[in-house]
């Protein structure tokens, strides 16, 4: 680890946080954290797993549809920084299906975060290898160095022309930004991610995202093509889609009496496995197992 903060005990019942006992399926964050005046550290550090994970700004009637215990994040444990006044290393831990540590960077309760480290599980790693390049390229790209790379996502979301839209692009590149983004879901272009299905506009900014094992739907000349993917990583941009996977298959190029097999074999194996490790790629086999089958199916719609 970059700084051997996880080289700790993964269990613990510190100035007020209840204990957690890591999985080895959890992505690991250590944030370090100032809170506000008059903010307990035990307060900010269970800020930063509620607002980065499943938590709201007030009570809704929606949290009774999914298991919040289940995919929220946890703030295990709280570290004072040696020689540092009201600087704290917050431990949190996430599930391996909900993992965003998003806009927590300017929660209120908070004075300074920083991401210091995280410890990634081997069921992501053996699923997403890494980015090709790392943010040199993307500079030499951009021809910006030196500062951070500004962006900004069009507003409002939905209703403007195409005439406008171009507009409020150009006027965006035209102050300085670097890039603008679109976050919502279009019928042209759907993939599946790490952090949940996108759709992808034509003729917009670059989008680059971890490819979670899935399906990929693309709109070409009024018909979709479906392919099943087996996890990777997606760069959309200048209407052309790369994608960097470790296996691929066109739904028609699947067949379908081998593919209901191998998922019935990958059902039985999940029942017989013994132990951590073999857990996770029998899961991971029979994700792969059942995307194929899902392949299948959509051929007939």
């Amino acid at each position: 680890m970059m700084n051997g903060w996880f080289a700790k005990p993964t269990t613990c019942d510190v100035i007020g946080v209840v204990g957690y006992e890591t999985k080895d399926t959890d992505i690991l964050e250590a944030f370090r954290v100032t809170p506000q005046p008059g903010v307990p550290p035990e307060e900010a550090g269970a800020a930063v797993a509620a607002e980065s994970s499943t938590g709201t700004w007030t009570t809704v009637w929606t949290d009774g549809l999914t298991s919040l215990d289940r995919y929220k994040g946890r703030c295990y444990n709280i570290e004072p920084v040696a020689g540092e006044e009201n600087q704290y290393i917050a431990y949190v831990a996430y599930p391996l299906d909900l993992f965003e540590e998003g806009n927590v960077f300017g929660f209120k309760a908070l004075r300074a975060l920083r991401l210091e480290d995280l410890r990634i599980p081997i069921s992501y790693i053996k699923t997403f290898q890494g980015p090709p390049h790392g943010i040199q390229v993307e500079r030499d790209k951009l021809n910006k160095y030196g500062r951070p790379l500004l962006g900004c996502t069009i507003k409002p979301k939905v209703g403007l022309s195409a005439k406008n839209y171009g507009r409020a692009v150009y006027e965006c590149l035209r102050g300085g930004l670097d890039f603008t983004k679109d976050d919502e879901n279009r019928p042209f272009l759907i993939l599946s991610t790490n952090s949940g299905q996108i759709g992808v506009l034509p003729n917009h900014a670059p989008i680059a995202t971890a490819v979670d094992i899935g399906i990929l739907r693309i709109r070409l000349n009024d018909q979709w093509v479906t392919m099943a993917l087996m996890g990777g990583f997606a760069r959309i941009g200048n209407n052309k889609i790369t994608i960097l996977v470790n296996d691929a298959e066109k739904s028609s190029d699947i067949d379908p009496e081998e593919a209901k097999q191998t998922l019935e074999i990958a059902e039985a194996n999940l029942s017989k496995v013994e132990g951590k490790r073999q857990l996770i790629e029998a899961n991971l086999s029979l994700r792969r197992a059942r995307t194929r089958v899902e392949a299948i199916n959509m051929l007939s719609q």
